[in-house]
Parts: C-alpha cells; structure tokens; sequence
C-alpha cells in the first residue's frame, strides 16, 4: 500500500515517516486500508509530512491520529503504536483541555489556545512544555467535516523565559521593599487615580486605606496641607494631586497630619509625576517626612523668645563674612566683606562684593550698620535686628555674630531683604482696614434693607386689610390702589437696583449703546422722578441745552443715572427744597449738573458716598430710605459709558452738586435715536386680534393674577400649576402664546419648554420665560430651552401689552 504525496525533495525524517505510514498495518485499525481512504485525507497528510512543526490529523469522530515526524517526538514512546488510535487514548491526561477544541473543531469551528501548558512525552520522562495549539476543520469535498488538522508550535522557551522575567520582577520589588522599608522616611508610589501601589512601613501609616489623602474622603479631614504662607490649601492642590497633574512639589509643603490617637504631627511632603515613555503621566511618587520635633522645636524657641539663632544653614538667605576696620580710637570706619554666599547679591543688591570694603561698594552707607557690627566684633554680643537702608532702598533682616578671636574683629552675618513681606504687611493691614469696613458698610446695608423691605410690606398688608373692611367703598379701594401701586413700584426698583450693582460689579450688566439727544434722555428721568419731588413739594428748575446734544450712550441707563440723583437729592433735601438740574456742553463733553438746597456733605465724606452701601454724615433728621447702593450704582454705570462723576458741597446745610461729565461724539455705525422710534411704532400700533394663551405657575396667586391681567383684553386663557398638566392641557387646547414659570418644582420650565416645542402643533406657539431671574446667563439659558421672550418677576403690565402689540 502507498501513502500519497511523496516528492523529491523530502528530508530524510519526513521520508522515513511516510515509509513508517506505507508500512504500518492499517487494517487491524479503524482507519482501513489506505488505498480506500477520501482524497482530502490524503491531501492532508501530504501537507501534514511538509510541515515543519508539529502537525496532527484526526480522522472521524473517534479522533484517529495521523501525525508527522514532529509529532512523534513529542509522543516518545507512544510513538509508533499511537498511529491509527483515538487521540483520548493516547493522552488520557491531556484530553479533558483539548476536548473542547477538537469538539468545536469537528463542529466546523476553528479553534487556538496560546501557551497550553502539557506533559509530554508520555511516560517515566515526562516534562512540563507549552505550545500554541490550532484546530482545523477537515472538510470533504462535500463541504461535511471528516476530522480536523492540529499543529502545536511550542512556546517553552518564551514562557519559562517570562516566568524568570517575573520572578526577576517580584526579587526586585522585594529588594526595593526592603530598601523603602529601612528609609526613615515615608516613601509612596500611586498610580492614576492616587491608588497606592507601593508603600513602606513608614508611609503606612498615613494612608492606611492605601489612597492618598487627597483622594481619600474617609480620611481627607486629618491632613492639613499649608502653603508658602502658612494658609490652608484645598486637597486639589495637595503636593500628590499636584504630581498628577505633572507638576514637581519640590521641596514640597508643610502639612499637619491627626493620628488616630488625637496626636498632631507635622511632615513634610515632597512629590513628583511618574512619566512613561511616551510622555503621559503614569502615576506620582510622595516622600512624607516627619518634622514634628523641628517644628515643636521652633515653637518653643519662638515662645521663649530666643532671638540668636545662626541660620547658616538657611541657603535661601543670604550670608556673608565681615571684618572690621576701626580707627586709632576704637571706633568703626570700614567694612570689607571676606566671604559671600551666591545669595549675597540677591538680598543686598550688591554685586562682586567678595574682598571689596562697604566704602567701595556703597559709598555713604548709613553709619548705623558699622556701628552695630562694630559694637558685634568688640562684645561678642550677638543681635539680631531689622532696619531700613535708605542707600540701597531695602529692608534687612539681620542675625549678626562674631566668629574666631576676638582679635580677628569678624562678624558673620546671616541676613534677608524683607522688602516685600514688609510691602505684604502693609497690604494685609490695608486689606484689614479695608475689610473691616466693608463689614461695617455691609452690616448696616443689612439693617437698611430690613427697613426698606419692612416700609413697603407692612403699607401693602395694611392696604389689603383696608381693602377686605372697606370693599364697600370706592374712594376707599381707589385710595389703597393707588397706594399699593406706589408700593409696589417702590419694591421693583429697589430690586432693580440691587440687580443691578450685582450686574456691574460682576462685569455682566449689557449698555446697549445707540445716537441719542441728552436733553431727550433727562427729560424722560424728570418724568420718571416728578412724583418724589412733588412729594417733598420741592421747586425743580430744569435747564436743557438749547440745541441737541448727540451722544453715544444708553439711553436707559443713562436716564437711570439722571433719575437716581434727582431722587437723591430730593430725599436729602428738607420739604420746600429747590433742586436745580442743568444740561450743557463743555470743551467737547455733554454735563449733567444736580444741585440741591439740602443737607450737604462734610469735605471729608465726599469721596465715600460713592463707595458700596454708604450712608455718611448726619443729615440732619431727614428720613434716608435707600440701601446706600444707588450713587455707587451711578459712578459705576457713569464709568461704563467712559465718562465721570464728582460731587462738591460746601459742608453741612450747603447742599450738593453731583457734576456727570460724558465724552461727546458717536461711533461711525450708531444709529438713530432707536428707543424713540420703537415707542413711536408702539404708540401707532393696536392689538388686531385676541390670542388663546397658555399660563403655567407652580404659584396659585401669580399664575391668577398674570391670568386676570390678559383677560382684560378679551384673550382666552387656560392656566396649569405645574409641567404635566400644562402638558395634557395643550392636548385639547393648542395655545398662540404660553407664560411659562421656569422654577417650577418637578418639571421645570426649561424642561416643559423643549417638550412642548418637540411638538408640530405648537411650532407656532410664542414661549415665554417667567422667572425671577433675569441675568445674561438666565436670558441665554431661556433662548436654548426654545424661548422666544424673557420677562424677569413682577412683570409690569405695560410689558404684556407691549408683547401683545408686538404679536397681534
């Protein structure tokens, strides 16, 4: 019988395995008689003897094998009965990790198992190999899977070689254990997200849950970690959160550490970045060093008050060797610098001063310095001082000693420029001073608005009480509108005001800057103030330029300006006052003059006025009212518009002048007047029809009267207290406009915006914010929630009907 396939070019073991093949006895087993076997057995055998590895062919289910020479090495002495038997036979103990291939293989599926470790050659000299296994489906030439082909590249030397590596790998890490272990210090290294992967017996201490305490809430509170200037710092810029970000805390920070016994211990921790190869930060490593006992140390040497310390060792201050020239009579005339540290010429200002004289160096140096370091070398004393040099222009913090004999005349000394901590003191007590008072103004800004809110509230409540007693009386009812108006008028501008010193001071208020007259403006601000002034009967003159004055301004907030000084002065003005306002034009700027007959202001209290929260002097028991914001609200708003404001009184029961002075002039793209020709267009035009609207409030009262408001013009209103019935309202009832309260509890009204705008029905459907927030931010929010009006809490009724004009 003949076994396929034979070529010339065979090796001497591949010929011999396909004569073993041809002779061997085929018929005793399951296999059959070769001449009868498929010819894809046969091709497969031929490419198995090529192989230059280990190659298998299983036959049928029972898994008969068919293997080359390379096989039959790793079989031993199985070889050469193992042709023809089922591969479980051959090798019982290897079956149970192969059976699942070989099964998945004769299910057509190929299969690969990396780094299989074995026992082969069966028998007495069996040894642990490994190999990478592949299992391939023989098919027929019907497509019907017959056996599958298995080939085994060993992978021995690869895997023991790793394993070498590994143990390598765990010696050293137990050698570098040892060696972070007898460190007297606490040594750490984490990875990303400040996991500790490596810690010695030292550091264990601190991070016993093995995370560093910036990333450690359970344990976050112990530590506090100080800056350059003994402040706390938050855990984000602990020195190890620090490292992460690639930065290197060297030499690192102060931190006081609480054990678990109570005990405070001081450390120092240092920490850098642990870089890979590419660059990317792969973890950081912490050094904790306890310095308690230095720190307990300089505590009780500062509370003992000993001043004579030698700082020889400080190298960030500067040190330097003198000796001492005295003339025939003891007194001190010279000093000449025998040795200089690098850091010298940093504090003194003074370069190359090794072996020159302070004469040389510093010609009509102040003799108060030769005169203490003289007074040093004769006693031996040694002091410690700090003095201002006018000649060099620094502050000096100095530790003189005499060092050698007595005869050498040398001092050492050890001294810093402390010009800037003295020019930091001097902040922090201006800060003090500065903060101090700002507390004060605030503390009384609190008072006041309590009285301010307290006036109006307590005229509104007594007004409805009136109102319920007397419903039965019209010039009753009439009398308390009225009044309640004017409350409630009172209310929304000492809110507005209050939002806007917060827009100002934040930088967020928007001037919308346009071409309009001066004279224009102020008067629209008389009208605005002619109540507060015809209720003090005060006598107003107003004097306008008499032709136009352009500018390129804001009209409302310039109005605005106008309207607080005319208020001011009229509140500070006893009744029957006169208050003059006057508008001219000066050296290519437009003035605004308000002057009054009233109380006046000290010399000395000019300037504050303008400050936040102020309410200065005596105004001779006129009712203030106000928060002490509306003339810092002025300058601020004065200043915006690049122009100024002063105010000059000759002393108290002078009265005041506030001077406005505004630049002139126009951009090239200002526009016209465009605030008149709005109103004119608003004036003309009429509501043309009535609208179905929508109003959802989680307030009962607000949602009732914003609803009693737009039924007065005939409009078709549906109200909803929340989201989700505003949602199922809309089902039966498509509305033209919906007034929509953002902060709503549940579904806010951003929320119920872009879902009622996801809806083709409402596409049309005018949306508009009702908030109490009216920011530039709140404004932005509304528009991406869909939007199209913002309207900020109490809404005036004039707005509404604005809109109303606008749409209809």
């Amino acid at each position: 019988m003949n076994i396929p396939g034979h070529h010339s070019d065979d090796s001497d073991k591949r010929q011999r395995m396909r004569t073993l093949l041809t002779a061997h006895d085929w018929s005793a087993t399951p296999m059959g008689e070769p001449d009868a076997w498929p010819v894809e057995l046969r091709v497969a055998l031929d490419l198995m003897l090529d192989a230059p590895y280990p190659t298998l062919v299983c036959w049928t289910g029972q898994y008969l094998m068919l293997y080359n020479d390379a096989y039959a090495q790793l079989l031993g002495a199985a070889h050469p009965a193992a042709l023809g038997k089922p591969l479980s036979e051959v090798m019982p103990t290897l079956w149970p990790d192969v059976a699942p291939l070989a099964d998945a293989a004769m299910a057509g599926r190929s299969g690969q198992v990396e780094d299989l470790c074995v026992v082969l050659p069966p028998g007495d000299d069996e040894c642990q190999r490994w190999f990478t296994a592949s299992y391939i489906p023989l098919r027929s030439l019907a497509g019907e899977v017959k056996g599958f082909v298995h080939t085994a590249v060993e992978t021995t030397g690869r895997v023991l070689e790793a394993q070498r590596a590994e143990a390598a790998r765990r010696a050293s890490d137990a050698r570098l254990s040892a060696v972070f272990d007898s460190l007297p210090v606490g040594v750490a290294v984490t990875d990303t997200i400040g996991a500790v992967v490596l810690a010695n017996d030292e550091m264990r201490r601190y991070v016993p849950t093995r995370f560093m305490p910036s990333r450690d809430a359970q344990r976050l509170a112990r530590w506090t970690v100080l800056d350059g200037a003994g402040k706390p710092v938050a855990a984000g810029d602990f020195p190890g959160a620090r490292a992460l970000r690639g930065e290197r805390v060297v030499p690192g920070m102060e931190a006081l550490y609480r054990a678990d016994d109570g005990r405070e211990i001081w450390t120092h921790i240092s920490s850098v970045p642990i870089v890979d190869a590419d660059g990317k930060i792969d973890g950081q490593v912490s050094v904790v060093t306890d310095i308690d006992r230095v720190k307990r140390t300089e505590a009780a040497l500062r509370e003992s008050e000993e001043k004579y310390r030698k700082l020889f060792e400080e190298v960030d201050e500067a040190f330097c060797i003198l000796e001492v020239t005295f003339d025939a009579g003891g007194a001190p005339i010279d000093l000449v610098f025998l040795e200089v540290n690098p850091m010298f010429a940093i504090q003194s200002g003074i370069p190359d001063a090794r072996g020159r004289s302070v004469h040389e160096l510093a010609p009509g140096l102040e003799s108060v310095w030769l005169e203490r370091y003289g007074a040093v070398a004769r006693t031996g004393e040694s002091i410690l001082f700090e003095e201002y040099s006018p000649k060099l222009e620094r502050w000096f913090e100095v530790n003189a000693s005499r060092i050698g004999a007595p005869e050498a005349r040398q001092v050492a000394l050890v001294f810093r420029d402390t010009s800037e901590r003295k020019r930091i003191e001097e902040d922090m007590r201006r800060l003090a001073r500065e903060a101090s008072e700002a507390s004060r103004r605030k503390s009384e800004f609190l008072a006041v608005l309590a009285h301010e809110l307290r006036n109006p509230m307590a005229t509104i409540r007594t007004g409805l009480e009136i109102m319920r007693l007397r419903a039965d009386s019209p010039d009753t009812m009439a009398r308390v509108r009225e009044m309640l108006e004017r409350q409630t008028h009172q209310l929304s501008h000492l809110v507005d005001d209050l939002l806007d010193v917060a827009r100002v001071s934040s930088g967020k208020i928007e001037i919308r800057k346009q071409l309009v007259d001066l004279n224009r403006v102020v008067t629209s601000a008389v009208e605005t103030s002619t109540a507060v002034i015809q209720g003090a009967r005060h006598r107003l003159e107003v004097i306008l330029w008499p032709e136009a004055l352009l500018l390129d301004v804001d009209p409302t907030r310039i109005a605005q300006v106008v309207s607080n000084l005319l208020t001011n002065a009229a509140k500070y003005t006893a009744p029957g006052g006169d208050i003059r306002l006057e508008v001219r034009k000066d050296a290519g700027e437009a003035v605004i003059g308000v002057s009054d007959s009233g109380v006046g202001i000290l010399p000395e209290h000019q300037e504050a006025i303008f400050e936040m929260f102020s309410q200065v002097g005596d105004h001779g028991g006129l009712a203030q009212g106000g928060l002490g914001i509306g003339l810092s609200l002025v300058r601020q708003l004065v200043a915006l518009h690049g122009g100024a404001i002063a105010v000059h009184s000759a002393g108290a029961g002078q009265g005041s002048t506030f001077t406005v002075r505004l630049p002139l002039g126009a951009r090239p793209d200002a526009g016209p007047d465009e605030a008149v020709q709005e109103l004119r267009q608003e004036q003309r035009a009429v509501p043309r029809r009535s609208f179905r609207i929508l109003v959802v409030d989680d307030n009962t009262d607000a949602a009732e009267s914003l609803s009693l408001l737009l039924q007065m013009n005939a409009h078709e209103i549906r109200t909803a207290t929340n989201g989700r019935d505003a949602l199922a309202l809309v089902s039966e009832f498509t509305p033209d406009i919906a007034f929509l309260d953002i902060g709503m509890p549940g579904m806010t009204g951003y929320e119920l915006a872009t879902r009622l705008r996801a809806m083709p029905a409402l596409a049309h459907t005018t949306l508009v914010a009702v908030t109490g927030w009216g920011s530039e931010e709140d404004q932005a929010r509304a528009r991406e929630a869909g939007f199209d009006h913002h309207f900020t809490k109490p809404i005036a009724a004039e707005s509404v009907s604005r809109l109303m004009r606008q749409l209809g």
